[in-house]
């Protein structure tokens, strides 16, 4: 693996930066996962400039004995608590729903937010990031960037954000997360590690010539040598790299390697403080879907804070 490092620009970057100056949702419970996503969302928050917004999502049914303003207080109450003790510059709002996803959701699509933060499922090991229940109903419901806080990142003694990794294949999704990714370390002074990983599994049972799932090898006058094949798709990413970052201003590193996808922006998770990935593109409608690499980093052992980034929007979008 080869790392290369790009001079920051001084002209005109090449590509259009996102405003992160809207909304950070932050889904907000009186556990230590909801208290987790407090401290990454009001952290992501103060590095763009965007208000964190602490949102309480209660459930009052309009049922003999159920007073709707006094399970509203309650939450406000929590809410109130939460903020003073962690999140001072934040500000609060509740709402009533039966489905905590979809009452995410709907402040989400009010408020025009850039960015959902939650916590990890209360299931994972500590210190790894992994998607609970909740989320998962999420990915499908909001239009915005939706950040996975590690299980006991309130705990961390820094909470800065120096480097930012993020994943890359060349792909429109991967696009738009290099381009949250640049943005945000760009604000937060950080420096930006982009990794293209080569699946292997695209080269695995290629021995013949004819594919996977040839029986024989064809009737070729020399035998391929797929790891030059590998070597040459290498130096084809490591060119589409290297275009697609030029031009970013912050500082940023990029390698390219050959290997697992998720296995590989795992280990770049270990070295970085924060990691952006791309969603799967996924209907006609611009939605965080993660696809098969952002869901196994989400099923744990990734341990910083984890971004998925929606896939671009279509003219039909």
């Amino acid at each position: 693996m080869t790392t290369v490092r790009h001079p920051k620009s001084t002209g005109t970057p090449a590509m259009a930066f996102p405003d992160l100056r809207h909304d950070v949702v932050i889904a907000v419970d009186d556990t230590a996962e909801g208290r987790d996503a407090i401290a990454l969302g009001s952290t992501i928050a103060a590095v763009t400039g965007a208000e964190a917004l602490l949102v309480g999502v209660y459930s009052a049914p309009m049922l003999p004995g159920v007073n709707s303003t006094e399970v509203r207080s309650q939450t406000r109450a929590q809410l109130v608590r939460l903020r003073d003790e962690l999140a001072p510059a934040a500000v609060i709002t509740t709402t009533n729903d039966l489905s905590v996803a979809r009452g995410l959701a709907r402040v989400v699509r009010n408020r025009h937010a850039g960015l959902l933060v939650v916590g990890s499922n209360r299931h994972a090991p500590d210190g790894e990031a992994a998607i609970g229940p909740r989320a998962r109903q999420l990915l499908e419901r909001v239009p915005c960037a939706l950040a996975v806080a590690p299980r006991g990142w309130q705990l961390h003694d820094t909470k800065a954000l120096t480097t930012v990794g993020v994943g890359y294949d060349g792909g429109p999704e991967a696009t738009a997360a290099l381009t949250f990714a640049a943005t945000l370390a760009r604000n937060a002074g950080a420096r930006l590690h982009a990794r293209a990983v080569v699946d292997e599994r695209l080269w695995a049972g290629l021995g013949y010539p004819g594919g996977i799932g040839t029986l024989a090898p064809l009737d070729y006058p020399a035998p391929i040598d797929w790891q030059a094949v590998v070597e040459d798709e290498i130096g084809t990413m490591r060119a589409r790299v290297a275009s697609a970052v030029e031009g970013l201003d912050c500082d940023i590193e990029t390698d390219v390697v050959s290997g697992l996808p998720v296995a590989e922006l795992r280990t770049l998770s270990r070295s970085v403080d924060l990691l952006v990935i791309g969603s799967r593109r996924w209907g006609a409608i611009a939605r965080v879907v993660s696809g098969s690499t952002g869901e196994g980093l989400l099923h744990g052992d990734t341990t910083c804070p984890v971004v998925i980034v929606p896939r671009p929007r279509t003219p039909s979008s």
